[in-house]
């Protein structure tokens, strides 16, 4: 920042390679920052092993968030105050310093050292979605079979029981067989007990449970259903997208990087 008015875009700083073209041997800066989108999104945290040579960064490596262990030393007449902070990387047995760790938290209730993603922020919602995933799973697998009753003029044995269950299985049940041929014998019934999804009110909920899981990551849900833009163009929903969405994960990770990879005079 030149004044209060100006920005020059740096070109020549080689911070600017390590952050966009190869931060590490392995890595290149794309795989470096999905890291830590992925894991400031899910997690809450996102953790960096910054490695020097003195002043200068050689490199930068993304650290597994649920591989950090930390330890606070606190003031003793002052316990809010941290004076120190260690890092254990479990995986490694290896600790490391404050200087070495670059740290990036969202919705962090101790100070910035960890935080809470939308894992478990939004546990229950996720719980949701995946119960009526396996819900509409299981009733395309089976079908009509066992949301079905066939009735008989007649008693059968436990054994006659599971004969009919295992053939009926074979012929009707999967999506595979929707919609196929019903052949019933002599003094044989069919009532049907169960609905479609739209009748078990399963559409409603997931489309509820879907705007759940839109608000939890911070994504407009015309982003994911066009019915649903209440902005009347797209360039409203993309702008809505950039401030409310992408912005704050940016404010997190720039104060990060300005807060470890820059000298205090920079």
């Amino acid at each position: 920042r030149v004044d209060d008015n100006t920005v020059r875009q740096i070109t020549d700083d080689y911070r600017v390679n390590l952050l966009n073209n190869a931060p590490n041997i392995i890595a290149t800066g794309a795989d470096f920052k999905e890291k830590i989108i992925r894991d400031l999104v899910l997690h809450g945290n996102a953790y960096v092993d910054i490695e020097r040579d003195g002043n200068n960064i050689v490199s930068l490596w993304n650290i597994d968030a649920g591989d950090v262990g930390i330890s606070k030393y606190s003031d003793r007449e002052k316990p809010h105050i941290v004076k120190d902070v260690k890092f254990k990387i479990y995986s490694s047995n290896v600790e490391l310093n404050l200087d070495d760790v670059m740290i990036l938290t969202e919705s962090s209730e101790d100070g910035g050292l960890t935080g809470q993603g939308v894992i478990a922020r939004g546990y229950r919602t996720i719980e949701l979605a995946l119960n009526e995933i396996e819900l509409n799973k299981n009733i395309m697998n089976n079908g009509s079979s066992p949301i079905s009753v066939v009735k008989l003029d007649k008693n059968l044995s436990a054994e006659a029981q599971q004969r009919l269950r295992d053939s009926w299985d074979k012929m009707y049940a999967s999506s595979q067989n929707a919609g196929k041929l019903l052949i019933l014998e002599q003094g044989m019934e069919y009532e049907k007990l169960s609905f479609s999804p739209n009748e078990l009110g399963l559409t409603a909920s997931r489309t509820k449970t879907q705007a759940d899981m839109c608000a939890l990551f911070g994504v407009p849900e015309s982003m994911v259903d066009s019915s649903a833009n209440t902005y009347g163009n797209i360039e409203s929903s993309n702008i809505r997208f950039l401030q409310y969405s992408i912005l704050p994960h940016l404010s997190v990770i720039e104060s990060a990087l300005n807060k470890s990879l820059l000298l205090e005079k920079e």
